[in-house]
């Protein structure tokens, strides 16, 4: 393919050349056959001729130029789309998650996508212009963001149980089946631990970039205080964790966060999974 593509640059740069060249000898010829005709130095016999040879050979140079131009842009837009599928699937799972997320409400309860074109915009610049080392025109990243909006909307219908919503009224189990979605989502290797063989403080353990880590899930009604920090970092050790995370849906009291940070324990909530360690 590599081979192929370079074939075909290299004999777009060779009609190049060769318009250019085209156009060169019709400039420089026409004035003076004009002239040589003005001052009766070249019968029209002769001038006749050689004038319709100019106006062949300026056909076929635009014809050149057109080819030329109609093939540099084929040539780009394989090389967009080829970048842009492979950058798209890499990060399909956060463009779907984005699409949804940053759509806000106004004032007046409408849609507010402006967050999520910005977010689309700030993808499409690092991930695919600059690899290319291009810049996009405006029809072409409008083009991208009708891919990305339909390859984000299709992955969200075929993996439908990943973007299950937050409802505060789920029961200590549902949010704990929540977090581990999510924690599996962002590349965890899980194991949610069966309530008897659960040691204190401990609800499941989490294994990503060669870190094992203990993790206890709060689905609280009020802020988290001290006690789950305590209890998951003493009892880290036992499922051969080497490091602790707390997750909750709901806010930690200063004392806890400040313990946390004595004791090495992170706090999450549920939203900052996928954000790694700080």
């Amino acid at each position: 393919m590599c081979i192929i593509l370079s074939q075909t640059v290299g004999d777009k740069e060779e009609e190049a050349v060769i318009m250019q060249g085209l156009i060169a000898i019709i400039v420089g010829v026409l004035p003076f056959l004009w002239l040589f005709h003005a001052f009766e130095m070249v019968s029209l016999a002769i001038s006749l001729p050689i004038f319709f040879v100019c106006i062949g050979l300026l056909v076929i140079g635009i014809v050149l130029k057109t080819r030329h131009r109609s093939g540099s842009a084929k040539v780009r837009g394989a090389r967009i789309a080829q970048t842009a599928k492979q950058a798209i699937l890499a990060n399909i799972h956060m463009l779907a998650v984005n699409q949804r997320n940053l759509v806000k409400l106004d004032d007046y309860g409408n849609e507010d996508h402006s967050a999520v074109l910005r977010d689309m915009g700030r993808f499409v610049d690092n991930n695919i212009a600059k690899k290319l080392g291009i810049e996009l025109t405006e029809r072409e990243q409008k083009k991208l963001f009708e891919i990305i909006r339909k390859e984000a909307s299709r992955y969200r219908r075929n993996n439908a149980s990943l973007f299950v919503e937050y409802d505060h009224a789920m029961t200590q189990a549902e949010y704990e089946a929540y977090c581990e979605t999510l924690l599996k989502v962002d590349g965890w290797k899980t194991r949610l631990l069966p309530q008897a063989e659960r040691p204190e403080g401990i609800d499941l353990v989490g294994e990503k970039d060669g870190m094992v880590v203990a993790f206890q899930i709060r689905k609280a009604e009020r802020p988290v205080g001290n006690r789950g920090v305590n209890r998951i970092h003493d009892a880290k050790e036992g499922v051969g964790a080497t490091h602790a995370v707390v997750i909750a849906n709901e806010p930690f009291v200063t004392s806890a966060r400040q313990l946390a940070s004595e004791l090495g324990v992170e706090l999450w909530h549920h939203s900052d999974i996928g954000e790694g360690f700080r």
